[in-house]
């Protein structure tokens, strides 16, 4: 799979990226907003993981800017921060840092997620149900154990 980070931590960028291009998926990184559009309008990916919390934007903005962006592709929420519930209806999902343990956990959890909320959006529909937004991290990882 190919993802995008727009993620101004290089440190936190690398540290996701490493186990899952181990795993052979491809990872991109935007630091900022204005480079995420400029990667956007030449490439594509299976998901964006947004960090909200981005120099010279509010965290709405940022999301909102995302999901334009995006186009139909998944802008899941990366975040070290508790949402804010107005986001997490406009998020397609969101994961807390802090509940990606190791490499292992990256690996198994990012994409499977990626996968499910993008599964999620292609449904006859074309909506994503609010009550699956919000995934656990934990059954996640039984499941791909």
């Amino acid at each position: 799979m190919r993802f995008l980070f727009i993620e101004d931590s290089n440190t936190f960028f690398q540290w996701v990226a490493h186990p899952l291009e181990e795993s052979g998926h491809v990872c991109v990184n935007a630091v900022d907003v204005e480079q995420a559009r400029d990667i956007l309008a030449t490439e594509k990916f299976d998901a964006i993981f947004v960090d909200l919390n981005m120099p010279r934007y509010t965290p709405a903005q940022v999301m909102s800017i995302a999901k334009t962006l995006a186009n139909g592709t998944p802008a899941i929420v990366l975040t070290g921060e508790s949402m804010r519930s107005d986001l997490s209806r406009v998020a397609d999902g969101f994961i807390f840092k802090d509940s990606l343990n190791s490499g292992e956990d990256v690996s198994r959890i990012l994409p499977a997620f990626a996968k499910s909320c993008r599964d999620e959006m292609e449904t006859p529909s074309g909506r994503i149900d609010q009550g699956t937004k919000l995934f656990d991290a934990f059954r996640l990882i039984k499941q791909s154990a």
